[in-house]
């Protein structure tokens, strides 16, 4: 719509270059020295919406990306808090057992006087071996919760990150809101002064 405007208004200004009278010539130098500021402000206007569209729309998409990540993020949180929780039950056990086998170790000594009573001190070995057995198998699952715990640091760090990104963005989009009502209200002033051209085409 823009287009046809100006290439009536080019039309209406060769009309008058027959006119060999120079304020007739200066006249029509400088109007048609205005349609064409004009013409080049609304493809600037134009370019820097379209710029402000996409990069919009860009942010947009990375702040969903990284909400979805920060979704997955918690699920795996939230799952390794659940085997945390299993793992300290087994410690609890491992605990327990280290315990069992510190007061079976104190008894060792005590055996020799109760043979007589009919205890085995070698019961009490084989007891104390299955126990170091099972010891050693709680061990292996102490390292792995080690291991485990620092995921779940390394994780919540990640997490931490993407927060702070996803604020970044935010701004962003606050910012690119800021930008276009500043443009609308350029658009409104450049209808203004289009408005304000064809009343002065009007008049010559």
């Amino acid at each position: 719509m823009s287009n046809e405007n100006s290439n009536n208004q080019q039309t209406d200004f060769s009309n008058l270059r027959p006119n060999n009278s120079i304020s007739s010539r200066i006249s029509n130098k400088g109007l048609s020295s205005n349609f064409s500021v004009l013409k080049d402000n609304r493809t600037m206007r134009g370019l820097e919406s379209d710029r402000t569209q996409n990069a919009q729309s860009n942010n947009e998409t990375n702040v969903q990306e990284l909400e979805n990540k920060l979704f997955t993020a918690e699920q795996l949180i939230k799952q390794l808090r659940n085997t945390l929780e299993a793992k300290n039950r087994e410690i609890s056990e491992f605990e327990d057992n280290e315990r069992e086998m510190a007061e079976i170790l104190t008894l060792d000594d005590r055996a020799q006087a109760e043979l007589d009573e009919g205890h085995s001190i070698l019961e009490l070995k084989k007891r104390i071996e299955e126990l170091e057995e099972e010891n050693e198998g709680l061990r292996v699952i102490q390292h792995m919760y080690d291991e485990d715990r620092f995921k779940l640091e390394e994780l919540e760090n990640a997490l931490r990150e993407s927060l702070a990104e996803n604020e970044e963005l935010y701004g962003y989009k606050f910012k690119f809101e800021e930008a276009e009502s500043k443009i609308s209200e350029l658009q409104l002033a450049l209808g203004e002064a289009l408005e304000e051209n064809e009343k002065l085409n009007n008049s010559i």
